[in-house]
């Protein structure tokens, strides 16, 4: 996390348990501990010495449904999202299940989040500026924190491309003929810790031109607001004048290092 999610989320040492599936030797996620104890109690891992894993045997999308519900129950997670996430052992392998975006995180799954960075040229000398998105305050996650103009997660049923049209339209009102000007800059792993888990992301990074005449209109209801920074402003947002989401503070960084000049 950086600095500033301390003091707003409280800060505690976590210990996280890897688990495996028994087909494959790489760990599929990293349990914190109360949730390993609930998963083992109920059937669902088992514990051998220091291993943790979850037997395979059957439809492994109706295990982690049972152990959604077995986490539910315990109020270790929220209510079922209604959103169906691609289940992986490693974030450039083929899915091989699937799972509510409610459990995801606290199982410490790979999940694929995509950004777009929404650039304004401002002259052929001079760094663009910046779109910024502030999260609403009835976000399940990180509520009054600022991302990229577009950050979503990607589902189970579309490529990330396509997540990218998708998220663009319902966050910032871009609409599909405009992404086509979306440029992908690249994929980068990353793992961190915050308060809902162990996360294992895989960002997808697009770069859109935008006009200057043009500002976003939020359709799902899940940004309060958006903010135009110069390439300083953002700079200064980086250093703690913002709050800035973890893997959003990661692609703006990038946008900084390549665009800042």
């Amino acid at each position: 996390m950086t600095h500033n999610d301390e003091p707003r989320q409280g800060h505690w040492p976590v210990a996280f348990r890897p688990f495996s599936l028994t087909s494959y030797a790489a760990p599929l996620g990293f349990l914190p501990g109360p949730c390993a104890r609930v998963l083992i109690d109920g059937g669902l891992m088992v514990a051998d010495g220091a291993a943790l894993s979850m037997p395979c045997d059957g439809d492994l999308t109706e295990r982690l449904e049972k152990a959604r519900l077995l986490l539910l129950d315990a109020g270790l997670i929220g209510p079922r999202r209604g959103e169906m996430m691609p289940v992986r052992p490693s974030f450039d392998a083929d899915p091989i299940a699937i799972i509510d975006r409610s459990a995801m995180r606290i199982l410490g799954l790979w999940a694929t989040k995509v950004h777009v960075n929404g650039l304004v040229n401002t002259g052929s000398d001079t760094p663009p500026d910046v779109w910024l998105s502030l999260r609403a305050a009835h976000s399940t996650a990180f509520p009054g924190y600022f991302d990229t103009l577009v950050a979503g997660g990607q589902p189970h049923d579309l490529d990330a491309a396509t997540t990218a049209v998708k998220e663009a339209w319902e966050e910032a009102g871009i609409d599909a003929t405009l992404m086509e000007n979306a440029r992908h800059i690249g994929d980068e792993p990353v793992c961190y810790v915050s308060r809902q888990g162990f996360h294992q992301e895989l960002l997808s990074v697009y770069d859109l031109v935008l006009p200057r005449d043009w500002s976003p209109t939020c359709i799902d209801g899940e940004v309060e607001s958006n903010t135009l920074v110069s390439m300083d402003e953002l700079r200064s947002g980086l250093a703690g004048a913002l709050d800035i989401k973890f893997g959003s503070h990661l692609v703006c960084q990038d946008v900084v290092t390549r665009h800042g000049t």
